[in-house]
């Protein structure tokens, strides 16, 4: 019998090794009762905290493995009703809401979540999107996720995309093959043409594909988690009143100069990084059937 809930997220790396085992803290301090599923390359450095389960894993994704949550999802939910899937960068600093899983609801429960079509509109627009890095600009990336729609025979007014922050998943049996194969499909088919960011396009579109609902709910509230980058927003307009986040941001700018912290020069570091990752990429063009796109 499956049991009901359980936290799931991704640590690849010696940096997100550290910001995760963190995060365990926090949950097992603030959800006591809830695991937390993790996908690392060194399932070893977790063998101290009791709430984790941890699983050995290699990243799949080809630059960034932010698609390799999907591999999360489909390991959690065979033992699992739910699985709320976070950003391992997340710090949690409050006790959750006692009723919060009774919002979540079969299906994609999100913090956040709005319809394509204004979701893309909105990244033409965004000065940061354009700053990320890419292989492929942004004018290219809403290229690809509309070709994606198109491919896949789903409108864009009418599919989701899920900010990945924290999202929870609630599906099975053969609703939950169709999300993880195509989700599948959807992460090759963006990294093969340069899109290094398009997990939560590939969440929405998958979702609409295997006809699970998506909708937005407010689950675990702002004030109780910390997210680096939504601090900085909220400390520039003067809304961070929780002492707890402060101290959050200054341990994770701790542990990320530690982990990043190399005997190369950090030039030569950055170069041999970025080569070794266009050789993973050229390897991967070069190896990929155009039956595992979409």
């Amino acid at each position: 019998m499956k049991k009901d809930l359980c936290f799931g997220g991704l640590a690849l790396g010696r940096e997100y090794r550290f910001y995760t085992r963190e995060l365990a803290i926090d949950l097992e301090y603030f959800a006591p009762d809830v695991p937390l599923v993790v996908f690392t390359d060194v399932p070893e450095e977790f063998a101290d905290h009791r709430n984790v389960i941890a699983i050995k894993h290699a990243q799949r994704s080809v630059i960034r493995c932010f698609h390799d949550i999907r591999f999360v999802l489909d390991h959690a939910l065979e033992e699992f009703k739910t699985c709320i899937a976070i950003n391992t960068n997340v710090r949690i600093v409050e006790p959750l809401p006692m009723d919060f899983a009774k919002a979540l609801k079969p299906g994609i429960v999100a913090l956040a979540c709005e319809k394509l079509e204004n979701h893309l509109r909105y990244e033409l627009d965004d000065p940061a999107a354009w700053q990320r890095k890419s292989v492929v600009g942004v004018d290219r990336q809403v290229e690809l996720v509309k070709l994606a729609c198109q491919k896949l025979g789903v409108s864009l007014s009418e599919t989701d995309y899920v900010f990945e922050i924290i999202y929870a998943v609630s599906c099975e049996g053969e609703q939950k093959k169709k999300f993880i194969d195509t989700w599948g499909k959807l992460a090759n088919f963006f990294e093969y043409h340069g899109m290094t960011w398009g997990e939560g396009f590939a969440a929405g579109i998958a979702a609409k594909v295997a006809g699970l609902p998506v909708c937005q709910n407010v689950f675990i509230p702002e004030p109780s988690y910390y997210k680096h980058r939504d601090y900085i927003d909220w400390e520039r307009k003067g809304r961070v009143q929780n002492q707890r986040l402060t101290i959050c941001h200054r341990q994770r700018l701790l542990l990320q100069s530690y982990a990043r912290f190399t005997l190369f020069p950090r030039a030569v570091h950055a170069r041999l990084d970025k080569l070794r990752t266009l050789l993973r990429f050229a390897w991967f063009k070069l190896t990929t059937k155009k039956g595992d796109l979409i």
